[in-house]
C-alpha cells in the first residue's frame, strides 16, 4: 500500500466503519471560522485554491472545523488536490458530515484500497463535482470598476477582473439590482456593465488543479444580455477556456459561441475539450474567462453571468 493510499485511507476509514458520522468536536459555523483573526487577509474559502500547498492545507483544515452550505463544496474541491496532505485534510473534514454529496468521493477513495477493485485513489477525480471555486457566485461578488488608462485590475472571491476598455468597466453583484434573486444558481450572479460605454472587461478564474491527460472536460456558463446590448456590432459576451502550464505558457484556447444580442432569458454557453499532454508530460491547468465588450453605457446595456464551472466528464 502506497503512502498516499495509507494517508487517505486513515482519513476516511472512520466514515466506512460507523453509521453515525460523528466526531468529538462539532464544527463551528462558517462566519466565525472562515477568517483567521491573526491574519485579516486569510479566508479559507479563497485560500483553498491558493497555488501554495501549505496555504491550501491550512484552508482545508480550517474548513474541516466549519459548517455551512458552502463548506462541503469547498472540501470536495480539496479532495482533488495534487497534495496528499490537502486531500487527507479534506477527507477528515468530510467524514463526519450528513451530506450526500460527500458520499461518492469518500466511497471511491475507500474502494481504491480493495485488491479486488481495479480503481485507485485517482478515481476520486471522476466524481461529478465542479472543479472551480465559487462557480455560481454564491460565495460573493466583489463590486469593482476600472478602465485601461487607470485602475486595471480588481476582483475577489476566486475571480479576478481586468478592465481593458477606454470607458470605465463595472462589475457588481446581481442581487444589488434583484434582491429577491433571479439567477439560475440562487440569489447571486455577476453583472458587467460600462459606466460611460465602450467597456471591455475580462473576468477570470485560474484552476490550479492539474488536468488529467486525455480526459474530457466541460466548461459552461449561463449568460443573460440585457437592454440595448447588441445594438453595436462590436458587443460580445463569451466564455473562453485557456489551457496552460504552471509557468503561464499557453497551450490551447477554446471559445464558446458568443452572445451577440440581448435576450430576457439566460442562455448557456458550453465548451467540451480534451486535455492534451504538455511538453515533457508537464502538468497543465485551465483558466475560465468571461469576456465582455459593451458599447452602450450602463444602465442602457449590461451582461449577467451565473453558474460558470468546469467539470470533468465521466467516462
Amino acid at each position: 500500500m502506497s503512502a498516499r493510499v495509507s494517508v487517505l485511507l486513515a482519513a476516511v476509514v472512520v466514515a466506512a466503519s460507523t453509521c453515525s458520522l460523528v466526531v468529538a468536536a462539532p464544527p463551528v459555523d462558517e462566519e466565525s471560522a472562515a477568517a483567521d483573526p491573526g491574519n485579516a487577509e486569510f479566508n479559507a474559502f479563497e485560500a483553498i485554491g491558493h497555488p501554495d500547498p501549505d496555504t491550501r492545507l491550512m484552508a482545508a483544515e480550517r474548513l474541516g472545523r466549519m459548517r455551512g452550505r458552502r463548506v462541503v463544496s469547498a472540501l470536495l474541491r480539496a479532495m482533488y488536490d495534487g497534495d496528499q496532505r490537502v486531500q487527507a485534510a479534506a477527507a477528515r473534514g468530510l467524514r463526519h458530515r450528513r451530506d450526500k454529496r460527500a458520499i461518492p468521493a469518500l466511497a471511491e477513495v475507500l474502494m481504491g484500497q480493495l485488491p479486488q477493485v481495479a480503481s485507485t485513489v485517482s478515481n476520486v477525480k471522476d466524481v461529478d463535482v465542479t472543479l472551480n471555486y465559487n462557480p455560481g457566485f454564491e460565495e460573493g461578488v466583489s463590486n469593482d470598476n476600472g478602465y485601461l488608462l487607470g485602475r486595471q485590475q480588481g476582483g475577489g472571491y476566486g475571480w479576478t477582473y481586468q478592465f481593458l476598455g477606454a470607458g470605465k468597466g463595472n462589475v457588481w453583484d446581481e442581487s444589488t439590482a434583484y434582491p429577491s434573486g433571479d439567477c439560475p444558481s440562487g440569489k447571486h450572479a455577476l453583472r458587467v456593465g460600462a459606466e460611460h460605454g465602450h467597456g471591455y472587461t475580462v473576468v477570470y478564474s485560474t484552476l490550479w488543479q492539474q488536468l488529467d491527460h486525455g480526459a474530457k472536460y466541460r466548461a459552461s456558463v449561463h449568460v443573460r444580455a440585457a437592454g440595448k446590448f447588441g445594438a453595436d456590432g462590436a458587443d460580445r459576451a463569451q466564455l473562453v477556456v485557456q489551457v496552460m502550464n504552471k509557468s503561464w505558457q499557453l497551450y490551447t484556447v477554446h471559445r464558446a459561441s458568443p452572445v451577440l444580442k440581448a435576450d430576457p432569458k439566460y442562455v448557456e454557453q458550453a465548451i467540451e475539450f480534451e486535455a492534451q499532454k504538455g511538453a515533457n508530460a508537464e502538468p497543465l491547468v485551465a483558466r475560465l474567462i468571461l469576456e465582455t465588450h459593451i458599447a452602450e453605457p450602463y444602465p442602457d446595456a449590461w451582461v449577467t453571468y451565473d453558474d460558470c464551472e468546469l467539470r470533468k466528464i465521466r467516462q
